[in-house]
């Protein structure tokens, strides 16, 4: 995995922060399926494809991206 190279990219790509109820995150274990496709209805056909490519690609941040990444959050 990414891990000895600092990350990957999809760390903070805010297409996979959403939220689940107690229910479905903690008693249904993510509930996966369904989880999947709410993704799909929001953000359009392939989206599971583009999170897991980009879950697989190192990426070790520079100082410089993590601010700039803080900056934009915080608007």
């Amino acid at each position: 995995r990414s891990a000895g190279l600092g990350g990957n990219k999809l760390w903070y790509d805010l297409r996979n922060l959403n939220a689940q109820c107690g229910g479905c995150n903690r008693w249904g274990h993510g509930n996966l399926t369904k989880y999947a496709l709410y993704l799909e209805e929001k953000y359009g056909k392939g989206i599971l494809q583009e999170l897991n490519r980009l879950y697989l690609i190192p990426k070790k941040w520079k100082e410089e991206e993590l601010l700039e990444l803080i900056k934009r959050y915080e608007q």
